[in-house]
C-alpha cells in the first residue's frame, strides 16, 4: 500500500497525474485545527507495481535516502518534471520585503546529494543548513539570490505541461513579474 497526505487544493491540482498510474482512494483527515491550516485529503493506493518500483528506488527511506536510483531511471532531459514534484512536495517560494528564498525541507539525516549536484550543474549557489533535534530535526537547501531563484524557476516550469502545483507556479510567475518590472 502506497499512502500520502497532500493539501486539498494541491491535490485538485494534480489528481488527474494519479489518475493516470491507476485507481487511488482518498479521504479527508478531518477538520482543520486552526483556521489558517490547509484541509488535508489523504489517498492511498494498492498498485504493486508502482509499489516494487518505489520499493526498488529505497522510497521506503525517502525521508533520508537520496534520490539517485529513481534519477538513473528518468531520462536526464526529464529530469526537470522529477524535481518539479520533489518542489511541489517539499518547496517552497519564500518572499518578503527583506527576504526571499527558494527552499526545499526535510528530515535532518536526508541526503541532499542529488538536488546539490543539479544545482551544481545548473551553476546556481546553494546552501545545505541542518537543524538537529535529539534524533530528528529537520534540514534544508536554500537558494537566496533571485538570479538563482529565476532561473531555477524557469528550470522547473520550463514547459507548459499541467503537472504541478497551481499556486506554487503562481508564486514564482509573481517572483518572474516582480524581477520583470525592477529591471
Amino acid at each position: 500500500i502506497i499512502q500520502l497526505s497532500i493539501a486539498e487544493e494541491g491535490y485538485l491540482d494534480i489528481k488527474h497525474i494519479f489518475d493516470a498510474v491507476g485507481h487511488w482512494y482518498t479521504w479527508n483527515k478531518g477538520k482543520k485545527k486552526k483556521a489558517h491550516h490547509k484541509q488535508i485529503v489523504l489517498i492511498r493506493t494498492k498498485n504493486k507495481f508502482l509499489h516494487q518500483f518505489l520499493v526498488e528506488c529505497d522510497f521506503c527511506d525517502k525521508s533520508i535516502v537520496g534520490a539517485d536510483k529513481i534519477l538513473e531511471k528518468i531520462p536526464n532531459e526529464l529530469h526537470y518534471l522529477f524535481y518539479r514534484g520533489l518542489f511541489d512536495g517539499d518547496g517552497c517560494w519564500h518572499i518578503g520585503e527583506n527576504h526571499r528564498s527558494c527552499t526545499f525541507a526535510g528530515h535532518s539525516q536526508h541526503d541532499w546529494g542529488y538536488l546539490a549536484h543539479q544545482l551544481d550543474d545548473l551553476k546556481l549557489k546553494h546552501s545545505i543548513r541542518v537543524n538537529k533535534i535529539g534524533d530528528g530535526g529537520s534540514s534544508y537547501v536554500d537558494i537566496k539570490d533571485r538570479w538563482g531563484m529565476i532561473k531555477f524557476g524557469r528550470y522547473l516550469y520550463q514547459d507548459n505541461l499541467h503537472l504541478c502545483m497551481s499556486r506554487k507556479k503562481a508564486k514564482f510567475d509573481k517572483i518572474l513579474e516582480s524581477h520583470i518590472q525592477s529591471s
